[in-house]
């Protein structure tokens, strides 16, 4: 459970990352990408989906809808995207290697 939480921090952080690099405000990249990542941990565990491309795209279409509310243009989305999954990459391969 742990690294489940340890994930969804560096997706967040990572969201705010792109979302900053982007000249857009931090904490609204942190907040769509957070709303996909939990979006997609509801979702995986109520509908038992194991499936990586499904899962993906749950969190894009989450991502873009908030996205979209909160009045982030494409390039800042797909900045927030990028970032929160690269994040999210280090974060699991920084947690294996302990």
């Amino acid at each position: 459970m742990e690294g489940l939480l340890f994930v969804m921090l560096g997706v967040v952080v990572g969201g705010a990352a792109g979302a900053r690099i982007q000249g857009f405000d931090a904490w609204r990249g942190a907040v769509v990408a957070l709303f996909g990542s939990v979006l997609v941990a509801v979702l995986s565990l109520l509908f038992a989906i194991e499936n990586l491309l499904l899962n993906i795209l749950i969190f894009v279409v989450g991502v873009g809808v908030l996205g979209g509310a909160l009045k982030l243009p494409g390039r800042a989305l797909s900045s927030v995207v990028l970032g929160a999954a690269l994040f999210g990459a280090v974060v699991v391969a920084l947690g294996d290697s302990f």
